[in-house]
């Protein structure tokens, strides 16, 4: 059976061979094509490498993003309103240089990425049981290791979040260690967010109880939460605690968005999850802009849409796979 990446064009860019290879991340097929995409050229390999280097570009563009001309039908059109950046097509050089930050936002480790014990791609949810029973619920475009010793239970949230449900053990405790924090448990449903960017990485607490440590800080904090606490910690910043509904906590395993005073570029991160490319919200104010509201993961451009129309922002399509968010 035909896959959707059989049906778009083979990648020609350093930037497209990114987002095919995140959208495909177990496709030895799809890699074996790449490995000879960046071997065919010197020239291949050198675009490859400077993907690294552009990631301060989107910072100086802001002000280049214009509107787009749009046919009647296009204005009727939800999809429609998503603009087409003229200035990638005055300004050739400027347009595949956006393109290559954009790509390289989503991560330098995407070829690394399928090294994990277990890993999902875009729009995929997945359920592992492990050894003692216990259950981790991958979101999409997340990964974990998974550890097991005599004295202890260790997973490593490589990337993304994931919700879990503990076999309780009080020999053989359970953490979670992420980037930002360790998470330990003795039998309890949780869910760990790991940072993406510069935003924070978070637990949120079903039933039961976890003990959060709080790594890379001048200042760690440990914390006990119970049923509906949660807490989140930033990269070398105090932690930030407080109360959810419960039935709110893992609420992406059923396709839905819940916002509540979230940081817009927190939000679209997550939409990111669920398009078929990448997002990317130009400016750090409008990315610090507060979200509220019900979307729909499985529609992300349609939630995108009212998120920026309620924010006096403008959506711009660079190509079928990026999207950028900007003020006015």
């Amino acid at each position: 059976m035909q896959n959707d990446l059989d049906k778009r064009p083979e990648p020609t860019t350093a930037s497209e061979w990114r987002i095919a290879l995140k959208e495909n991340p177990s496709d030895a097929r799809l890699q074996r094509r790449f490995e000879q995409w960046r071997a065919a050229d010197v020239e291949n390999r050198q675009a490859w490498e400077e993907v690294g280097h552009l990631t301060q570009l989107m910072k100086r563009l802001e002000p280049e993003f214009e509107p787009a001309r749009q046919t009647p039908r296009q204005k009727r059109s939800a999809i429609g309103v998503l603009k087409t950046a003229e200035v990638a097509r005055r300004r050739p050089f400027l347009g595949s240089a956006i393109a290559a930050c954009l790509a390289f936002m989503v991560g330098v480790s995407l070829l690394g990425g399928t090294w994990a014990d277990y890993e999902t791609g875009t729009k995929e949810l997945q359920v592992v049981t492990l050894a003692d029973g216990s259950e981790v619920t991958l979101a999409p475009n997340s990964a974990i290791n998974v550890t097991y010793e005599k004295e202890q239970r260790l997973v490593e949230l490589v990337k993304g979040k994931a919700l879990f449900d503990v076999t309780a053990n009080k020999q053989r405790p359970f953490i979670v260690q992420a980037k930002q924090m360790d998470v330990t448990v003795l039998g309890t449903s949780f869910e760990v967010k790991n940072a993406h960017g510069s935003g924070p990485a978070s637990v949120a607490v079903r039933h039961g109880k976890v003990r959060v440590a709080q790594k890379q800080s001048a200042h760690p904090e440990t914390h006990i939460l119970g049923a509906g606490e949660w807490t989140a910690f930033a990269e070398n910043s105090d932690a930030v605690s407080g109360i959810r509904n419960v039935s709110r906590i893992g609420s992406w395993q059923n396709n839905l968005l819940l916002a509540q005073g979230n940081a817009l570029e927190e939000v679209v991160a997550d939409l990111d999850d669920y398009f078929t490319g990448v997002i990317l919200v130009a400016g750090e104010q409008l990315g610090r802009q507060p979200v509220t509201g019900v979307y729909q993961l499985d529609d992300p451009e349609a939630a995108l849409l009212a998120i920026s129309v309620s924010h006096g922002a403008k959506i711009y399509r660079l190509s079928p796979w990026i999207l950028i968010v900007s003020k006015g």
